[in-house]
């Protein structure tokens, strides 16, 4: 049985909906490369200037199976907090 590795995108911040099954779709997704996580990552958290680089994101994520991503600049604003999570479907 082959192994596909994907890469779970989850956002820390407060979604605009109030319905449960609409807020997961909001803050969460399942994307199959590291670049498109990446990208899903930023337009999920809102993210116009993220504090790490793709090329750090995918060598922390082949490291750890584990990276965040965070807004880069103001330290005094609750920025939103994007994690990517190496996972394995089969």
């Amino acid at each position: 049985m082959a192994k596909k590795e994907q890469y779970l995108v989850i956002a820390n911040r407060e979604a605009d909906s109030k319905e449960l099954a609409e807020a997961v779709r909001e803050t969460t997704a399942v994307c199959g490369t590291v670049s498109m996580a990446y990208r899903v990552a930023k337009t999920i958290g809102r993210i116009s200037k993220a504090d790490i680089t793709y090329r750090t994101c995918l060598e922390n994520l082949k490291a750890r199976a584990h990276t965040e991503i965070r807004q880069d600049g103001d330290e005094h604003e609750a920025p939103a907090r994007i994690s990517i999570f190496r996972i394995k479907s089969y």
